[in-house]
């Protein structure tokens, strides 16, 4: 994800890698990111650990999945949309 993001030119989205669950003070700054407003992306991967993570993601931080859909091709993380995802942007990535 982050090759993706570096790929992309963008500067206007943050990134946060948990390498896996989100530990404690991971947890926190995205409870912060999240009561401040920041629109939270998640991307993880597409196995059951991954969707439960996406699941606790968007029920903890009313994060949005990034192409986490049966219907994107082989689940790659692909590239960024040129524009913002609307606002303040962060990306949780869990890979």
């Amino acid at each position: 994800m982050l090759e993706a993001v570096a790929q992309s030119g963008r500067i206007d989205v943050g990134l946060v890698c948990t390498s896996g669950r989100p530990n404690l003070p991971t947890q926190e700054v995205l409870t912060r990111l999240a009561a401040a407003g920041t629109s939270l992306i998640y991307r993880g991967g597409p196995d059951r650990p991954g969707v439960a993570m996406a699941n606790d993601a968007m029920a903890r931080f009313d994060a949005q999945p990034f192409r986490m859909s049966c219907a994107d091709p082989d689940q790659t993380p692909g590239p960024l949309p040129p524009q913002g995802f609307g606002g303040r942007d962060v990306l949780i990535a869990a890979q």
